[in-house]
């Protein structure tokens, strides 16, 4: 069942688990998509007790499953302390459903597998993970899994070393089924690249279509993460104030779902853009928050927090202090993928620089972050960094 309206959904799930009694062969795949369905629906407390019951099942094939979806349920609330045990419990079940030639088991450990990787902020194993999903759902005709699979892809495509016209080409290859998850996708997608290339209008727009689908279909987290996606349109757009009113809103819905993992790094995007407004005081103190509130495998974070950090205590005069912040960040950020972490950590280190006086090597960090803005279509940035390059004399 394709989640085209995750409520009706959840409800038609629910009365066919109501009719199938414990023991059944269908129940623990019927339990396994309604975990699904009421996860995108922000719903915690029956999951929890679907979870359990697929734990507690004489199958040891349908325990294993339990164990995925409970690793997942902890990496939302508890992150810092889930993802490795979430790692391990992944590569185990892969090795168990591949003996057992289990097309289904696969696309579920493959699920966990993306997420820590994810989480990891990694994104082309958690392309490839998710390109192993969508096979082995395919095979076991799973077609909420295969739509879960191109709902995620949006998040490594647009923040991983992919070029724009890769990035383009590979969205051409979802299927062509007009699926709602599949538009949704799309849309979100096309707007990031809207974004990157200055035409703010069409992405707040492709953005709102987008989260007119998850409103639509009830898709909570998805509702929140779209106006998590507005926000950084209209940062880049230089609308600081609403992006300062978006993020918090985005903020409290992420806490009401009790999305700790989302809520920590979407602390730490707020607490740049009250920087750049002129409010360094709460900017210091949410950028820590996120930074203590997340996974420690949740790198994006940490390189996003110190490097901001490094900001504030070169502009107070505090140089060692700043220096060591501008240097951790820019380790955390080589943990990743992303060139716009990279880039941005680049930048950082580049003012700390520039604050104590040390402009050819501050003008060689702003080189660096330059040719990344430039090579992955951030037009905005780059021209950004090419004004900070002329002023670094």
């Amino acid at each position: 069942m394709l989640r085209s309206d995750a409520h009706g959904a959840a409800n038609l799930l629910g009365r066919a688990l109501a009719l199938l009694p414990p023991g059944d062969s269908l129940r623990p795949s019927a339990a396994l998509e309604c975990i699904s369905i009421l996860e995108d629906l922000g719903e915690r407390e029956h999951r929890l007790q679907l979870i359990e019951e697929l734990e507690q099942a004489d199958d040891p094939a349908v325990r294993m499953r339990g164990r995925i979806v409970r690793s997942g349920f902890r990496i939302e609330a508890e992150p810092a302390e889930a993802v490795e045990e979430a790692e391990a419990v992944a590569a185990e079940a892969l090795t168990v459903f591949a003996a057992a030639d289990d097309d289904l088991g696969a696309a579920y450990a493959y699920d966990l597998a993306a997420l820590t990787s994810w989480l990891r902020s990694r994104a082309v194993p958690t392309v490839h993970a998710l390109e192993a999903l969508l096979l082995h759902a395919e095979r076991a005709g799973s077609r909420l899994l295969a739509g879960r699979a191109q709902m995620m892809l949006g998040g490594p495509l647009t923040h991983g070393p992919f070029e724009t016209e890769l990035i383009r080409a590979r969205l051409a290859q979802l299927p062509a089924d007009e699926s709602p998850l599949t538009k949704g996708n799309v849309l979100w997608v096309e707007a990031k690249l809207a974004s990157r290339e200055q035409r703010f209008t069409d992405a707040l727009d492709l953005m709102e279509q987008a989260s007119a689908i998850d409103r639509e279909l009830g898709l909570e987290l998805g509702i929140a993460l779209s106006t998590q996606g507005r926000a950084e349109i209209m940062r880049d757009q230089g609308r600081l104030d609403e992006a300062i009113r978006t993020y918090r809103q985005a903020i409290s819905r992420l806490e009401e779902l009790e999305q700790t993992s989302f809520r920590s790094t979407t602390l730490v995007s707020l607490a740049q853009v009250l920087y750049e407004r002129g409010q360094p005081e709460e900017a210091a103190r949410l950028a820590l928050e996120g930074e203590q509130t997340g996974a420690a495998e949740d790198v994006v974070n940490f390189a996003y927090g110190r490097a901001l950090r490094a900001l504030i205590a070169a502009d107070q005069d505090a140089h060692d202090t700043a220096d060591r912040l501008a240097r951790e960040a820019l380790d955390y950020a080589y943990q990743t993928d992303f060139p716009a972490v990279h880039a941005t950590a680049h930048e950082a280190l580049a003012h700390v620089l520039n604050a104590a006086g040390r402009l050819d090597e501050a003008r060689a960090e702003l080189e660096r972050a330059l040719q990344l803005w430039q090579r992955y279509g951030y037009s905005a940035r780059a021209e950004q960094t090419r004004a900070r390059l002329t002023n670094t004399r």
